[in-house]
């Protein structure tokens, strides 16, 4: 059974970019990928680390390094696949605000000022990877569907 209580919203396509990235093993660490931006507005990635890989993938800044290192990265142990997500909490009462302004112009009270609550996104070219061990891992992208 389908609750609508008369509101139509657009059913939108989630769409994705799937890419591979090869580490040469104990070599700098590598963006995930390089050509990426914030303007790609995403906001939910997975590397999936193949169980045949042979290794783990250590995810941070661009010094990251093993657990051994000066700068440890997040693990991700070949058999598996982490996903990534920003959770935009306060975009609800941030979209009642022209209203809520508005209706404050109308009732002829004092202007308020808006809040500009950001959009936190990925920059895939600012997250790092590296291996001890030569290896191909994919990631996956999702970018966020509207503003």
């Amino acid at each position: 059974m389908a609750f609508n209580f008369n509101i139509s919203r657009d059913l939108v396509t989630q769409t994705f970019r799937a890419f591979a990235v090869t580490l040469v093993g104990a070599a700098a660490a590598v963006p995930l990928d390089p050509g990426g931006s914030k303007q790609q507005l995403i906001t939910t990635f997975v590397i999936s680390n193949p169980a045949a890989s042979g290794g783990s993938v250590y995810i941070g800044n661009q010094g990251v390094t093993d657990p051994t290192g000066v700068n440890p990265g997040f693990e991700v142990q070949a058999g598996t696949a982490p996903a990534f997500k920003e959770l935009q909490e306060g975009r609800q009462l941030y979209e009642l605000q022209l209203i809520l302004a508005d209706i404050a112009k109308a009732l002829k009270c004092t202007n308020i000022q808006l809040q500009k609550i950001p959009f936190v996104v990925f920059d895939m070219s600012q997250i790092f990877a590296f291996s001890t061990v030569n290896l191909t891992f994919t990631v996956i992208t999702f970018p966020t569907m509207y503003l």
